[in-house]
């Protein structure tokens, strides 16, 4: 997945990122996980509960298994414990190196842990979902993006899509493991047979199958040509486990947390809508033989190119890509005040620098943009700047697309590209 040359890619600026993992708990006191272990800054430990959420001393988020706010049991972590090591451990010359290592000092996990010995309750795991989302809408925990689930099982749940859902509406994505077949460890056809919660039909939904070393997809891991994504490393995975130990695990819950890392990495280094960081990632994936027709991108991670790195052996797109075609046309008058304005280019462009910053429409005679949503489509690589309210009748506009737009291959628009047209 060309980890090692995307951490080669520098950061802008010092945001951090918090990332969520649902699972069972997390043992915060591993060596390689204790300096990304999130810590609420609105909670200290005093037996009061500070931040109004109901959970008292919620210092690193919550056992919703238990009721209580011990995160770490000392027993039967492991299975969150590797998955937050394969996130987020140090890149602290021992042991094992996250995949978001490169910032090691900016990724935060928080443990939301419903899972115990004996599996969980979906109750818990609807719990443990609104608690993420409740933190980020009403605790100020703005950075956090997203939550690795790395696990399933049971059928459709109205409680849990809704639950799911309220963390789309706040922009936190929902990483999930596609499953690893049934009691005969085969891998099963999601498209014919749902696998929850990875197969919820929802925006923020990244459903994830395993790969191997030769990225092939093990007999075991779930797949699905419509309802599984994309592939990530999930067999014979190395990662942090208890009482400072190491070990080796398998399956789609090793593949979740590898998306995860990446995730937070790319969001770190451009912070972006959510969804935007999914489409990213989708578009980035090295397509690969053995999730053909079996995911929906028929790929698997490449952390490098959805950093915007070029990996080793690519030849070198030097090329400026071009404004193509504009609606309403330039120069254009009697335009309904409802309408859309859009810019398509000569290239696929890289939809994280489309934004309201680099395209942007101005009412003459101002110098403020009119307040607008703007969304990048690849199959048509066109970009729509959508109006939050009618323009005004009988006043000129001008659009811009700035050079601050780049192509897949970061060349930027060859020149900043305006034009104008006149509402009725």
């Amino acid at each position: 997945m060309d980890a090692p040359e995307g951490w080669e890619v520098t950061a802008d600026g010092d945001a951090g990122i918090v990332v969520a993992v649902i699972d069972e708990g997390v043992d915060h006191n591993h060596p390689d996980l204790a300096g990304n272990i999130w810590t609420n800054p609105n909670e200290p430990k005093d037996g009061i509960d500070n931040d109004g959420n109901g959970k008292i001393d919620d210092v690193h988020g919550w056992d919703f298994h238990n009721n209580d706010s011990s995160t770490y049991d000392g027993s039967g972590d492991d299975h969150g414990t590797h998955v937050a090591g394969t996130i987020g451990a140090l890149g602290n010359d021992q042991g094992v190196v996250g995949v978001s290592e490169l910032y090691h000092s900016k990724v935060e996990i928080i443990t939301a842990k419903f899972l115990g010995p004996n599996g969980g309750y979906t109750s818990n795991a609807i719990k443990s979902v609104d608690y993420v989302t409740d933190l980020k809408k009403n605790r100020g925990i703005s950075n956090l993006v997203l939550t690795s689930n790395s696990w399933g099982g049971g059928g459709y749940s109205q409680g849990l899509y809704d639950a799911i859902n309220r963390a789309n509406s706040q922009g936190i994505l929902f990483v999930a493991a596609a499953g690893n077949g049934g009691s005969d460890g085969v891998g099963d056809n999601n498209d014919a047979t749902p696998h929850y919660p990875s197969s919820y039909n929802l925006d923020n939904v990244i459903a994830v199958a395993a790969t191997n070393r030769n990225d092939g997809k093990p007999g075991f891991s779930n797949y699905g040509a419509t309802s599984v994504d994309l592939g990530a490393p999930g067999k014979d995975i190395y990662s942090t486990l208890l009482n400072n130990t190491y070990g080796s695990y398998s399956g789609t819950s090793m593949a979740t947390p590898h998306v995860s890392g990446a995730l937070a990495l790319l969001m770190i280094r451009d912070p972006v809508r959510h969804l935007q960081a999914k489409d990213r990632f989708f578009q980035s994936v090295d397509k690969i033989p053995s999730l053909e027709g079996k995911t929906a991108t028929g790929g698997r991670l490449n952390l490098a190119t959805a950093l915007g790195v070029t990996p080793p052996g690519t030849p070198a797109d030097t090329t400026a890509p071009t404004v193509g075609g504009v609606s309403p046309a330039d120069g254009a008058t009697g335009v309904a005040r409802g309408t859309d304005v859009t810019a398509t280019f000569s290239e696929d462009m890289d939809p994280l620098t489309v934004t309201k910053d680099t395209f942007k429409l101005v009412t003459d005679g101002t110098t403020t943009s009119v307040a607008a949503t703007v969304s990048y489509d690849a199959a048509s690589k066109t970009a729509t700047l959508k109006p939050t309210a009618k323009l005004i009748s009988k006043k000129r506009y001008t659009a811009t697309v700035t050079t601050g737009v780049k192509d897949k291959a970061g060349n930027p628009l060859a020149n900043a590209y305006s034009w104008y047209f006149t509402t009725r």
